[in-house]
C-alpha cells in the first residue's frame, strides 16, 4: 500500500501504512518456518515440512503484528543452548591459525557456558521465592497460635459457664425442699445414664458433669462436701482450673446455704438412706475410670515427649554430621577445581604461546614465499624477454638464409651464363 499525503519532515518518520507494522509478524510466523525448513534440511536433520498459507491467509489473526513472537519451549531453549555451546567449544578448540581478536575470544567462551546459564535461576528469583516461603511459614504459625488463643478462650469460657450454670441452678432450687432437690438431681442422674450421654462424651466433660452432681449433693451434708471437693481437685489437672472450681463451689455453697433453712439440713440427714448405692457405685467406677486415664495420658504424654527428645538429638546428631561432611566434600571440590583452573591456566598460557611463535613463523614464510614470487617473477620476465631476443635471431637467420640462397642462385645463373 503506498504512502498517501506524506509531509516533509527534517528527519525520516514512518510512513502511515500498515505494511510496516506487519512485516514483521509476517517475517517471524510466515517465512521464519520455511527458513528453519530449509537449514534443518541442510544438516541432514528429518523435520516435517512446514505451512504454506495462501496469499489470502496474510490477513488473519496469527499473522498480525500484535502476535509477532512465537514462544520456544524449554526443550527447544536446552537443546538450542546445548547446540550452541558445543559449536562454541569446537571453535575454540580449532588450532587453524587465524586472527582472533580479544571480543571474539570471550564472547566464544561465553557462548560454550551459556547451556549453565539458561537452566539456573537468577538471585533475584530466588530471593523472591524465599521471601515467598518465609510470608508462608509466617501466616501458617500466625495461624496456628491463633487456633492455639481461640482454643484456650473457649476453655476459659467453659470454666466461667461452670459457676455460672452453678449459680443458675442455685436460684432454681432455691425455695425448694431438700426432698424435691434430691429427688430432681436423682431423676435427672439416672435420664443421663439411661440415655448413654456419659459414655460419649469425652473425660473433660464427664468431669465437669461429675463434679457438679457432687457438688450439688454435697450442699445436703458435710460429709459429702467433703468428698466430693477432696473428688474434684483429684481430678483436675492444673492448679489453675483447681481454684477457679473451688471458688465456684464456695460461692455455690454459700448462695445454697443462704437460702436454705437449718430445718432442712436434719431432714437431709434423716433422708440419706434413700439415695440408690448403685449409683454412687456407679459414680465411684466413673472417678476410677478417669482416674486411670489420667494415669495413662500422663504416661502416654511422657513416653512421647521422651521418644521426641530422643528424635530431636539423633536429628541433631545427623545435621551435624551432614554439616561436616558437606563442609569437607565443599573443601575437597573447592582445591580439584583450583588445581584443574591452575592446569588450564598453564596450558592456556603454552598455547598462547605456541601461537605466537607459530605466528612468528607464518610470517616469516609469508616474506620468503613474497620475495621468491616476487624473484620468480623476474626470473619469467627475463626469460620472456630472452624468447622474444630469440625469436627476433631466428627470423633474422631465416631471411639471412634467404639472402644465402638467392645470391647462391644468381651465382650459379652466372656461371651458365659464362660456359
Amino acid at each position: 500500500m503506498a504512502p498517501v499525503n506524506v509531509p516533509c519532515y527534517n528527519k525520516w518518520n514512518r510512513p502511515p501504512t500498515s505494511v510496516y507494522e506487519d512485516n514483521y509478524g509476517y517475517g517471524i510466523n510466515f517465512y521464519q518456518p520455511m527458513i528453519d525448513y530449509i537449514n534443518a534440511k541442510e544438516q541432514g536433520i528429518h523435520s516435517k515440512p512446514p505451512h504454506l498459507p495462501w496469499n489470502n491467509e496474510r490477513g488473519l489473526e496469527k499473522y498480525r503484528f500484535d502476535k509477532p513472537i512465537r514462544a520456544y519451549s524449554q526443550e527447544d531453549v536446552n537443546r538450542i543452548s546445548h547446540d550452541i555451546s558445543e559449536q562454541a567449544k569446537r571453535d575454540l578448540n580449532d588450532f587453524r591459525v587465524a586472527k582472533r581478536s580479544a571480543f571474539s575470544v570471550v564472547q566464544t567462551a561465553a557462548a560454550a557456558n551459556v547451556s549453565k546459564h539458561v537452566g539456573a535461576e537468577s538471585v533475584t528469583v530466588k530471593n523472591k521465592k524465599k521471601k515467598v516461603d518465609r510470608e508462608k511459614i509466617k501466616t501458617e504459625r500466625q495461624k496456628k497460635r491463633m487456633e492455639e488463643i481461640e482454643r484456650e478462650v473457649s476453655s476459659l469460657q467453659a470454666e466461667m459457664n461452670v459457676g455460672a450454670e452453678l449459680r443458675g441452678k442455685a436460684a432454681t432450687y432455691r425455695g425448694k425442699s431438700a426432698n424435691a432437690i434430691a429427688q430432681s438431681l436423682l431423676d435427672e442422674s439416672r435420664r443421663n445414664i439411661s440415655d448413654g450421654q456419659i459414655r460419649h462424651m469425652d473425660s473433660q466433660q464427664v468431669r465437669n458433669i461429675l463434679d457438679k452432681r457432687i457438688a450439688k449433693f454435697s450442699k445436703s451434708s458435710e460429709d459429702l462436701s467433703k468428698i466430693s471437693s477432696s473428688s474434684s481437685v483429684s481430678m483436675r489437672q492444673s492448679q489453675r482450673n483447681e481454684s477457679s472450681y473451688s471458688e465456684s463451689f464456695s460461692e455455690s455453697m454459700r448462695s445454697v446455704r443462704a437460702t436454705s433453712p437449718r430445718t432442712c439440713i436434719v431432714r437431709i440427714h434423716t433422708e440419706i438412706p434413700i439415695i440408690d448405692d448403685s449409683y454412687l457405685q456407679r459414680l465411684h467406677e466413673l472417678k476410677q475410670t478417669l482416674a486411670e486415664l489420667d494415669q495413662l495420658n500422663m504416661s502416654l504424654m511422657f513416653s512421647k515427649s521422651k521418644q521426641t527428645s530422643i528424635e530431636i538429638e539423633q536429628l541433631n546428631a545427623r545435621v551435624v554430621e551432614a554439616e561436616t561432611k558437606l563442609k569437607t566434600e565443599i573443601t575437597r571440590i573447592k582445591k580439584k577445581l583450583q588445581i584443574q583452573i591452575t592446569e588450564l591456566e598453564l596450558s592456556l598460557d603454552v598455547a598462547n604461546k605456541t601461537n605466537i611463535d607459530l605466528q612468528k613463523t607464518i610470517k616469516k614464510q609469508s616474506l620468503q614465499l613474497t620475495e621468491i614470487q616476487s624473484h620468480y617473477d623476474e626470473v619469467q620476465r627475463q626469460l620472456q624477454v630472452t624468447l622474444d631476443q630469440y625469436g627476433v635471431a631466428q627470423r633474422r637467420i631465416q631471411s639471412l638464409t634467404g639472402e644465402v640462397e638467392e645470391i647462391r642462385g644468381n651465382y650459379e645463373q652466372a656461371l651458365r651464363a659464362k660456359r
